[in-house]
């Protein structure tokens, strides 16, 4: 039975009291139920955001880190608490279309491209139907996610992503080319680095962990000098990896550093 989540932009938070019942899968292997106790908000959906078509995590203690794409060129990235309000950051398709296998690496606040839009949205999580279903009325947009099984987001573990992947991009016409390299090792960790054109690249170091469903990894990294946290799981219609981190930007404030990640 598919479950579906709504949101709801609002101020309260209200979930519901669940009973575990958890499927039994093997790491990295098939998964057609699902790791999400009937009941509670916790795990991957997918579908129609208020911006676009999107994944949405929740993680056990209401975090929410979400990745969605309106078809024409532009990435939403949010991240935040359910309940409070929730940071905002788009990301733009790549402008070389050489140096086009991920949108832009680094989110800008909506407000510096379009003045009316907010940088922040609160999500109120209201559980419904046995915690089948959020229902959301609010500023958010009114729109349902699915719950995703191991058929919708395939399954990923550390050896299953061992190795080396690339996103590459450009933010502008001409001396633009950006690529962001990851070297993911069996045991959770990893490094890497940017790179503009020819210019010294910008090392990241971090690591992974197991996240308590077999169908997302939490990153904890370091790039830049700065701390940043999200998640990485698998693209749903490509053999790509979804990274959407957090962090603070080095001047003021937080900016995202997000990517689709091709094996090399």
């Amino acid at each position: 039975m598919f479950k579906k989540i709504a949101f709801i932009g609002c101020m309260s938070i209200a979930i519901g009291a669940c009973s575990s019942s958890g499927s039994s899968e093997t790491p990295g292997g098939p998964d057609t139920g699902g790791d999400t106790p009937s009941g509670t908000t916790a795990g991957v959906w997918f579908g129609a955001t208020g911006f676009g078509e999107g994944v949405v995590i929740v993680g056990d203690t209401g975090q929410v880190t979400g990745l969605s794409s309106n078809g024409a060129g532009q990435y939403e990235a949010v991240f935040g608490n359910a309940g409070s309000a929730m940071e905002r950051f788009f990301h733009r398709d790549s402008v070389n279309p050489a140096s086009a296998t991920s949108f832009t690496l680094a989110g800008d606040l909506p407000s510096s491209t379009d003045p009316v839009q907010a940088d922040t949205q609160t999500y109120n999580l209201v559980v419904t139907n046995d915690g089948q279903q959020l229902d959301n009325t609010g500023d958010a947009g009114a729109f349902s996610l699915t719950f995703a099984t191991g058929d919708d987001i395939g399954t990923i573990d550390f050896a299953s992503i061992s190795g080396t992947w690339v996103g590459l991009t450009s933010f502008c016409d001409t001396e633009c080319d950006l690529s962001l390299t990851v070297n993911f090792s069996a045991n959770g960790s990893f490094t890497g680095a940017t790179q503009r054109n020819t210019e010294p690249g910008i090392p990241l170091t971090g690591s992974l962990t197991n996240s308590g469903t077999s169908q997302y990894l939490d990153v904890s990294m370091i790039w830049n000098g700065q701390p940043r946290n999200g998640v990485l799981y698998r693209d749903r219609t490509t053999a790509r990896l979804v990274l959407n981190t957090v962090g603070p930007n080095g001047e003021d404030g937080n900016n995202s550093f997000s990517a689709f990640l091709t094996q090399q």
